[in-house]
């Protein structure tokens, strides 16, 4: 065993939970409980937090379930399931190795990031966001059918008519799709997904975006109104200017809700 294998061991096999936004750590999850998913969220959460860095070699098969006091069946799949989100490299005769994913992965593993490497990135997210929602929106003024715009208008009265936040969290998706469908852009339906996935499992995102519902329910209808006039270069900067204030203000909103944590007073 190399110095750098038993310092794998030793990082792999620590006690200290990790915290994550996608899964509650009760105990060390290393413990012969036989689960993929659990040792798969250990094994990519010392990697986001960069406790093992790209190019590092895993130890042997039989060694690391050892150590882990998993089978090698579980660690294999647990070790396939991160081949294939680009955050290892498995090579026949070569071993198992860490990759860089922000070359070999995809947007998907960011709601897979622990809490705070999500809150580092939030801004370019939320504008990621208003980017495809401004972007869907120019593309569906030039393809919506009559009928589709209708649907639109439909699902924005639904929405100036709702009021509870889990309520308009589901239909602002659904209206996302239903706009991203009307710009007929497969790429951009498969970008919505993940980002989609992320602001469902944070609530706290949710409800700092939502802040201001009543101004947030009427924007659909103006959406609608836009798409109906077919004007995509109106509708691009209006709604340009309107998401990014919007995000301005969910960054503003989440900050004020951090600060109280961090002033705890001297000790």
């Amino acid at each position: 065993m190399t110095e750098q294998g038993d310092r794998v061991l030793e990082i792999l096999a620590e006690e200290k939970p990790p915290s994550s936004a996608i899964s509650e750590w009760p105990r060390a999850p290393t413990r012969a409980d036989g689960n993929v998913d659990r040792l798969a969220d250990l094994i990519r959460h010392r990697i986001f937090t960069r406790e093992l860095l790209p190019g590092t070699r895993l130890p042997a098969e039989r060694t690391l379930s050892a150590r882990l006091d998993v089978s090698r069946n579980t660690l294999r799949a647990a070790l396939a399931k991160l081949q294939a989100e680009g955050l290892l490299t498995v090579r026949q005769g070569r071993g198992v190795t860490v990759s860089d994913y922000r070359e070999a992965g995809s947007l998907a593993l960011v709601q897979k990031m622990p809490a705070e490497m999500q809150d580092d990135i939030l801004p370019e997210i939320l504008e990621l966001r208003s980017t495809l929602a401004v972007s869907a929106a120019v593309k569906a003024a030039l393809h919506a059918s009559d009928e589709q715009l209708d649907e639109l208008g439909a699902l924005a009265k639904q929405i100036q008519d709702c009021r509870g936040l889990e309520d308009l969290v589901r239909l602002d998706l659904q209206f996302s799709r239903m706009l991203v469908r009307a710009a007929r852009s497969i790429p951009l339906e498969l970008l919505l997904n993940p980002v989609a996935t992320l602001l469902q499992g944070r609530p706290d995102i949710s409800d700092a975006i939502f802040h201001d519902r009543s101004d947030v329910r009427r924007s659909y209808e103006v959406i609608v109104e836009l798409l109906r006039g077919r004007d995509r270069e109106a509708i691009s900067e209006l709604m340009r200017q309107g998401l990014e204030g919007r995000d301005r203000k969910t960054i503003e909103l989440l900050e004020k809700t951090k600060k109280p944590k961090g002033h705890g007073g001297s000790r």
